[in-house]
């Protein structure tokens, strides 16, 4: 099936491109989420305006999330948990943690921050959640780690993480 990208999409596309989906993936998600149109010639000339709309929003949020990506990228989280004698940590360091870490740590609050892709999404501060942090693996032990913030398709944030013994 063929639709109108009205989002950029990780690993799918930018807005405006029209690609092509599975029928499933675009009836059941991204359609009914608005991130996705139809691909009908009617379509495509009434998104048109909006789709250039869309992309300035976008750039918008490029610029800004580069604004972060330059304000969180020199500082590190810091962890203090109990080892073994072979340094393995008890309990791993979860992404809920993580994020925990990172709303104390640059005074992220759940009511003044816009979710990506809205139409308030002008702001400076960002919507930050366990589904923008990715780990390429879990922290089990200690020393230095790195986990990645996803703000934007574009702007990846690579924040290292310091775990140390108690």
């Amino acid at each position: 099936m063929n639709i109108i990208l009205l989002r950029n999409i990780r690993n799918l596309g930018k807005i405006g491109e029209v690609v092509s989906v599975a029928m499933g993936y675009a009836r059941n998600y991204l359609i009914p989420n608005g991130y996705a149109s139809f691909a009908t010639e009617s379509n495509l000339t009434l998104l048109k305006d909006k789709i250039e709309t869309y992309r300035q929003k976008d750039q918008n949020i490029v610029r800004n999330a580069e604004i972060i990506k330059n304000a969180l990228s020199s500082h590190t989280l810091s962890f203090v948990r109990q080892s073994s004698d072979d340094g393995k940590l008890y309990g791993a360091i979860s992404i809920r943690e993580i994020l925990s870490s990172l709303i104390d740590t640059f005074n992220f609050s759940g009511a003044q921050i816009q979710k990506f892709g809205d139409e308030q999404a002008d702001h400076l501060s960002y919507y930050i959640n366990q589904s923008t942090i990715l780990l390429k693996h879990q922290i089990k032990t200690i020393g230095d780690h790195q986990c990645f913030l996803i703000i934007h398709q574009d702007v990846e944030i690579v924040i290292p993480i310091s775990v140390s013994n108690r």
